[in-house]
């Protein structure tokens, strides 16, 4: 609202006081001829005029007083929100600054506790969740060095000789070096114990990004019971990072990059739901890697990856492309009741070990066709599929013996017949 100037606040009077003043002359003119009490009316009517306009007046001025202190409550109002609003943020900020400060620290209880700053950052600020998320997989990212393996035995800190004495003796030995060691200054950790610690500090960080990703659904009624998981989608991004143990059952996320990650240990995505792509290329799963009924909603990538123990696919729904070009399963693959509802591609793989793909279901048969060269020595195929043990006599650069090439039935049972040297070859005897 515009303020009132003193030019237009005369203004307004002296038009008040001549609207009142002209109504009383009308009726004193109009009531000139009249007795004195009809005149005194006039007179008291032009009055009650005049201090009605002046009251109406007043009732104005005092409706832009009410208007203009509402104006100015909502813009203290607003200036408190905005006020609190620029604290929450500094304070969320300064949080955040300070939590990824102790991710830097040389002490591994600091870097433990910027980890639970930042989920508790996370866990009150929605907004934030994909941030925080993003620092701890860059934290994971880093370079890391696995701890020397435990020894067998305990190490005592006594030699030998004290270790194979007497009771007695052992006791003495326990004090003298208690002595000793009270005399010297304390030593930093070693690094094989910061190795350690630093192992904790990347477990507890894969427990963070687990516990919050992953929803543990009601089988009765599929809900989520996980009272800490964020139903928002998310991506990861742990390109090269090393995973240690990584139990990611039920895991849901939207994109997911695990490009060139080493996964020591057994590895868990059991029932995992990938919404968006997900690419495994060039990854190491040291031990056993479980994606039973996992779900790939878009492109999945396991090319060149090693499967170093069993591999379990089982009742796993590919809805898109999956790529496993090169991929070596140095154990058990077992891909039974798998879906691939768009392409596999399997050119190159090896299955020295062994593949079970009963009761899988291909539903892109040409993709299956151009692409299903592997190695392998014993293996299950779906039904409708065979091996064409014929495929030497065609066998491509890069093919050597053992090669195996996954065909429809059909195409085996129209191919010509094998020829003497092929048989040979497969150890057939021929006929005399």
């Amino acid at each position: 609202m515009a303020a009132l100037t003193p030019r237009a606040i005369l203004l307004g009077a002296l038009v008040l006081l001549g609207l009142g003043v002209t109504a009383a002359v009308l009726l004193l003119v109009n009531f000139s001829g009249t007795e004195p009490r009809d005149q005194l009316d006039a007179i008291r009517t032009a009055a009650t005029l005049l201090v009605g306009t002046g009251g109406a007046a007043a009732l104005l001025l005092a409706a832009r007083r009410q208007r203009a202190a509402e104006l100015t409550l909502a813009v203290q109002r607003k200036a408190a929100t905005d006020t609190a609003h620029d604290a929450a943020a500094r304070r969320i900020t300064e949080l955040y600054l300070k939590a990824v400060e102790q991710l830097g620290s040389d002490k591994a209880a600091v870097r433990h506790g910027g980890l639970y700053a930042l989920e508790r950052v996370a866990q009150d600020n929605p907004n934030q969740r994909q941030t925080v998320i993003n620092v701890i997989c860059a934290y994971l990212r880093s370079p890391y060095t696995p701890p020397p393996e435990q020894p067998a035995a305990r190490q005592t800190g006594l030699c030998a000789t004290a270790r194979q004495s007497t009771a007695a003796d052992r006791v003495a030995a326990r004090t003298a070096a208690a002595r000793r060691i009270g005399l010297r200054p304390p030593r930093p950790a070693s690094t094989s114990e910061q190795l350690r610690q630093e192992r904790e500090v990347r477990l507890t960080a894969q427990r963070i990004l687990t516990t919050h990703l992953c929803p543990e659904p009601d089988e009765a009624i599929g809900s989520p019971t996980n009272t800490l998981y964020w139903a928002e989608a998310y991506d990861l991004d742990l390109t090269g990072a090393t995973l240690i143990d990584f139990h990611a059952i039920g895991l849901t996320v939207r994109n997911a990059t695990f490009i060139d990650v080493c996964f020591s240990g057994n590895t868990w995505f059991m029932g995992a739901t990938f919404a968006g792509r997900a690419l495994f290329s060039g990854a190491t799963f040291v031990n056993v890697a479980v994606f039973s009924d996992a779900t790939f909603a878009r492109n999945v990538r396991f090319s060149s990856v090693m499967f170093g123990g069993d591999a379990w696919f089982k009742a796993v729904t590919f809805a898109s492309d999956a790529w496993f070009n090169w991929a070596t399963f140095a154990a058990d693959a077992l891909f039974g009741g798998v879906t691939f509802t768009s392409g596999a591609w399997f050119n190159g793989a090896s299955f020295p070990g062994g593949a079970w793909f009963n009761g899988a279901t291909f539903n892109d048969i040409a993709a299956m066709e151009r692409a299903a060269t592997a190695t392998a020595q014993s293996c299950v195929w779906p039904a409708g599929w065979t091996v064409d043990d014929r495929c030497q006599e065609t066998a491509t650069f890069g093919e050597g013996q053992g090669t195996l090439r996954l065909v429809p039935v059909p195409v085996v049972l129209a191919s010509p017949e094998p020829t003497d040297r092929s048989r040979r070859a497969h150890g057939e005897s021929l006929p005399e």
